[in-house]
């Protein structure tokens, strides 16, 4: 291979890695404000910031012999092609404390500017929507809905 193929196949590699690059940012860009989302075991309110960190208050069906539980997390996010990655740095009560500073990965299936579709950490099918923007003070304002059997349990979910 002569300098000059190999100075050409730099510059490719280079263009390849920078476009990835931006279809990264342009799609973290579509994932900054509050989404919300709700399923038959889950639901929950999530603020992501552009500065890669997120808030989240959800109501979550864990042990179906008992109410549902409340909590909120905070921690960092970002997308890497078509992976979705976070990394929970708080939680409101210990059973996930072992979770903290652990990196998940999960697969992307659609990211637009109004929904979020992606894989669980268990594979199940999780979508999000859009409802407002990057704002703190209208996340604090709201609160994840009750879970389809109606159970209300504490949906006043604080975030330190």
């Amino acid at each position: 291979m002569s300098s000059a193929d190999l100075i050409i196949s730099v510059a490719i590699l280079l263009g390849l890695v920078g476009c990835a690059e931006s279809s990264n940012s342009s799609r973290e860009a579509m994932l900054v404000g509050i989404w919300e989302s709700n399923t038959a075991t889950g639901s929950s309110i999530i603020l992501r910031k552009s500065d890669r960190t997120f808030l989240e208050k959800k109501i979550q069906k864990y042990d179906y012999s008992k109410p549902p539980i409340s909590y909120s997390t905070q921690g960092e996010w970002k997308v890497n092609g078509n992976y979705y990655i976070f990394t929970a740095k708080y939680f409101s009560i210990p059973l996930w404390q072992n979770a903290i500073d652990k990196p998940k990965k999960v697969e992307v299936t659609e990211i637009t500017p109004i929904v979020f579709k992606r894989l669980s950490t268990d594979g199940a099918n999780i979508e999000e929507r859009k409802v407002g923007k990057a704002s703190e003070t209208e996340f604090t304002k709201m609160a994840p809905k009750p879970l389809p059997d109606g159970d209300p349990h504490n949906i006043n979910i604080p975030v330190n």
